[in-house]
Parts: C-alpha cells; sequence; structure tokens
C-alpha cells in the first residue's frame, strides 16, 4: 500500500470478505465511514505545510498537534475496525507505536524538521 494511504485504507485492505464478522453490522458501519479517515490524511498532507509557509514557524506546533490528532484518530479508526470485522486485537501500545511512527515519518515528509544535508 502506498504511503499516502491512512492506517485505516491500509487494514481495510487487508481484511477477509470471508470471515464471519465482515458482514456484521459494526463492520459494515465502520467501514461506510472509513473514507473520512483517508480524506483527513490527504487534507492534512498539504493544508500542514502550506499554514507553516503562510503563518511561519509560529504555526509550527498547532500544526503538529492537529496531525497527531488526525493520525490518533485513524490508527484508532483501524484498531476498531481490524476488532469489528476480523476479531484481531491491537493493544494499546501497538495503537500508540503506530502513531508516534507515522508521526515521525509526517514530521520530516512534510519538513517541518529539515534534514541534515551534506
Amino acid at each position: 500500500m502506498s504511503a499516502c494511504a491512512s492506517q485505516t485504507s491500509t487494514t481495510l485492505s487487508s481484511l477477509d470478505p470471508n470471515h464471519p464478522s465482515f458482514n456484521q453490522s459494526d463492520c459494515v458501519e465502520l467501514r461506510r465511514q472509513s473514507w473520512v479517515h483517508q480524506d483527513l490524511k490527504n487534507v492534512s498532507t498539504f493544508a500542514g505545510p502550506a499554514l507553516v509557509l503562510a503563518l511561519g514557524p509560529l504555526a509550527v506546533v498547532p500544526v503538529l498537534a492537529g496531525s497527531v490528532g488526525v493520525i490518533s484518530a485513524d490508527h484508532s479508526n483501524a484498531a476498531k475496525i481490524s476488532q469489528a470485522c476480523a476479531n484481531v486485537s491491537k493493544s494499546t501500545s501497538e495503537v500508540v507505536g503506530g502513531v508516534v511512527k507515522d508521526s515521525s515519518i509526517g514530521i520530516v515528509t512534510k519538513g517541518l524538521i529539515p534534514l541534515p544535508t551534506r
């Protein structure tokens, strides 16, 4: 899956449609609402750096906080989908680890912290 895919989208693509839980109402509802997380990721990918460029360094902290919030919601939703649609539980530490990893990658790729160059 692409690095631009939300964790929710990645989880959805890995589901087995033949699993008994796949057509249960909880799973169906979570899958129906999953588009929100991909859209939020798409918007934050461009909006964060644009805000920092437009507003300057004072926007860095609010943009980071917003980005971490979007990533947290995405990973939390992916864990709910995994539980409801495949009976696979993720621990809190797994979810938090994913948020930290994705947040760190996002900071570097969005250019909020420049990489050292030679």
